[in-house]
């Protein structure tokens, strides 16, 4: 996926990129594509979301950073902080794709933050245990 599929993506879903925010979310995107820090959740052949992220120890170093800043990161980190997320509609099924994504790729991550625009709502996804995992079957 290139910057300007994101982008392409990003106005199809109606968020358009304000002009002035271009070229410091370019670098950012071009940064998190290299580091792999981008995922891409699908809804069967078609993209549902598109998720920013870092992993830490320490999310609230993360999330006092500047807007377009991506800062080191550490790959063996217990957190996931969630930077960016654009998504077609947030549904809790989008949520549970992100969490089982979440859990299948980044097994030693314990839990996740997300600060949900506009009002900065701050969205927490822990791993399911073992147990949840049966109760959540009966």
């Amino acid at each position: 996926m290139t910057f300007d599929d994101l982008l392409r993506l990003f106005d199809s879903w109606g968020h358009h990129l304000k002009t002035e925010h271009y070229w410091n979310f370019k670098q950012y995107c071009l940064t998190m594509l290299r580091r792999k820090r981008v995922l891409c959740v699908m809804n069967g052949d078609k993209i549902q979301a598109i998720v920013f992220f870092f992993i830490t120890n320490d999310y609230v170093r993360l999330y006092k950073k500047g807007e377009f800043e991506s800062p080191d990161d550490i790959e063996t980190g217990f957190q996931m902080y969630i930077d960016k997320m654009l998504c077609k509609y947030w549904t809790p099924a989008t949520r549970r794709a992100i969490q089982d994504m979440i859990e299948e790729r980044f097994p030693h991550v314990k839990e996740a933050y997300y600060h949900r625009a506009p009002k900065d709502r701050c969205v927490t996804i822990r791993r399911r245990t073992c147990y949840d995992n049966h109760a959540a079957i009966r």
